[in-house]
């Protein structure tokens, strides 16, 4: 675990830290070596489409699908497609429930974004295409950040072509209002990181101060913003703290070499 707040959008924030691997391990080798264990076949009647399956409806008292024989089915039809049906509606929202391909002129499969256009069904699979991205930098995410490539990950700073950075306490002042602006800087010069409303940036912004969304990193990645724009730290114990007193330590040996 990380004693700081983190952006959450690099590749290693969704991994666990050495210490993390090495302490869960310990546990797992010692108590639970068996659980995580993976089946590798598919389970008809779980309601997903798995390799070797048709469709998969659920069992009998789940499935309200013409198209599919459910779970309860005899081994040759369970998870199968029923004679002379194109698809069903388990395979994805481009099936009608009458187990035929829905047409672009139906209700869109997936609802337009801030960042890519509404779906539509093609008429030839089940499936609901890839929708159209919306062109790059379009304002996203309550204007603090641009769409790129049909997402909404890209900093506002982006479209005005300079990199997001974080409004740094001064003097240790944490509480103060503007660590929870968006913060812009000029390429590879962190000494120009200010926010979206200062002086230095109105030719962009316009003095528009644009705020961070709850719960976004804020103080070089130290604490997140409250609700209230306020730039709480983080607690680097919290709750974990009394783990780290002796006896709730000895107690943690005594558990795992007892199995």
């Amino acid at each position: 675990m990380y004693a700081r707040a983190t952006s959450g959008d690099k590749l290693n924030n969704n991994k666990f830290s050495i210490c993390s691997i090495r302490n869960i391990s310990a546990v797992l080798n010692k108590k639970r070596d068996e659980c995580f264990v993976e089946s590798g076949q598919p389970i008809c009647g779980n309601g997903l489409v798995e390799a070797g399956e048709e469709c998969d409806c659920g069992y009998s008292d789940q499935c309200k699908d013409i198209c599919c024989y459910n779970a309860n089915e005899g081994e040759g039809l369970k998870c199968k497609l029923k004679p002379g049906k194109i698809c069903s509606p388990s395979q994805g929202p481009c099936c009608t429930p009458e187990c035929t391909f829905k047409s672009t002129s139906e209700s869109p499969c997936r609802l337009e974004s801030e960042c890519a256009q509404e779906g539509k069904c093609n008429g030839a699979t089940a499936l609901c295409p890839a929708s159209e991205p919306k062109p790059n930098h379009t304002s996203c995410h309550s204007e603090t950040q641009v769409c790129l490539n049909g997402l909404c990950s890209g900093s506002i700073c982006e479209k005005y072509g300079m990199e997001v950075c974080t409004c740094a306490s001064q003097e240790g002042k944490d509480e103060a209002a503007e660590l929870c602006h968006v913060c812009c800087m000029e390429k590879m010069k962190p000494n120009t990181c200010s926010s979206t409303g200062s002086e230095r940036w109105a030719q962009f912004f316009n003095r528009k101060t644009t705020t961070l969304q709850p719960g976004s990193p804020c103080n070089d990645f130290k604490g997140y913003c409250d609700v209230f724009m306020r730039c709480r730290l983080v607690d680097a114990d919290g709750p974990w703290q009394g783990l780290r007193k002796p006896s709730l330590m000895q107690n943690s040996m005594r558990i795992l070499q007892s199995g």
